[in-house]
């Protein structure tokens, strides 16, 4: 803490647990995404226009991921998720700020993607015994080895960055892009002229044209509010119930079922008291007459060891203390 107490501080430039955060987010649209789609395809049936989306859902995140970020950042000056957490991205050349930015967030994570896809072919043309040839060989090797410069690169760019550096990764570097704070573009004031007819102050006339301005006010207004201030919670909470559907154990509680006592019934074969004893002693069986190991309890309530339990109702119809008939059911109890 005493280090980064004396680190020089710039309010202009944003925090690396800022830039780390927005980072964090990002790589939750595309799994958030493909989850949400498999889900669809669970409902509604693999159907062949379907299989080629899935196949190719990459390639169509990078082209819808392009087009919505340019819009945005055409409007805005930021892309979505940097403005929603007050930063932008600028470059030292203007006109190439967002060809950077497009580098950064879509084009490099989508070749990283299609390697890894790769990388995980080849390993299983191994585990099958299928020759490799030169390149298979070469980029099976190196590529593992690449990714972990990358990381440590990345990393030391991060470290760097606490000393008041420019540049948080290697592809900003290699970009020259860097993040600043985001700032409101200044509205420019329409002047109006000043109208003296009578004529001129009349009411613009409602046409198509008009109306079509309006709708497409409201729908990027929406869009935009959607895009800023919903879309990064909505992509957080998806992930949770991912990770609850792909792993209950983590958030199932450990229960112990206590052994209910067996109601009390009129019994056909032994006496009143035979059931109350029964009844006290539940922790032997009252089949083989040994301590529990395995409870289970038949339909009728009372319960035994779960070997006697299965061999009894395969036999009889009827239950061994009270003597009703019961079913084929047997319930096994976690003690």
């Amino acid at each position: 803490m005493d280090f980064y107490s004396n680190l020089p501080v710039n309010l202009q430039q944003p925090t690396l647990f800022e830039i780390l955060s927005v980072n964090e987010v990002k790589k939750l649209i595309k799994p958030t995404l493909r989850y949400i789609f498999s889900l669809y395809l669970q409902h509604r049936g693999t159907g062949r226009w379907l299989l080629k989306i899935f196949n190719k859902f990459d390639l169509l995140i990078l082209l819808l991921k392009s087009l919505l970020e340019y819009r945005h950042f055409k409007a805005t000056g930021a892309t979505i998720l940097d403005k929603f957490y007050g930063l932008k991205r600028v470059s030292r050349f203007d006109h190439l700020t967002f060809l950077g930015v497009w580098i950064n967030d879509c084009l490099s994570e989508y070749i990283n993607d299609i390697c890894e896809q790769y990388h995980e072919k080849l390993q299983s043309m191994k585990l099958t015994n299928l020759k490799l040839n030169n390149w298979q060989q070469w980029f099976d090797l190196y590529f593992p080895k690449v990714q972990q410069a990358i990381k440590v690169i990345n990393f030391c760019f991060k470290l760097k960055y606490l000393r008041d550096s420019k540049h948080s990764d290697l592809v900003q570097f290699a970009t020259q892009t860097r993040y600043e704070r985001y700032s409101e573009p200044d509205e420019v004031e329409s002047k109006v002229p000043a109208v003296s007819d009578i004529v001129q102050r009349r009411r613009k006339r409602t046409n198509m044209p008009r109306i079509l301005e309006i709708v497409k006010k409201s729908v990027d207004k929406t869009s935009s509010m959607f895009l800023d201030k919903l879309f990064p919670s909505f992509l957080v909470m998806i992930r949770i119930l991912q990770i609850i559907n792909q792993r209950p154990e983590l958030f199932k509680q450990d229960v112990r079922i206590k052994k209910p006592k067996p109601p009390v019934l009129p019994s056909k074969k032994g006496s009143d008291k035979d059931v109350d004893k029964a009844n006290a002693t539940t922790e032997n069986c009252p089949l083989c007459g040994e301590k529990i190991k395995d409870p289970a309890m038949i339909s009728s309530g009372y319960i035994a060891d779960l070997k006697c339990a299965e061999e009894w109702v395969r036999t009889e119809t009827t239950c061994f203390i009270t003597g009703i008939e019961i079913n084929k059911t047997i319930r096994k109890l976690l003690i």
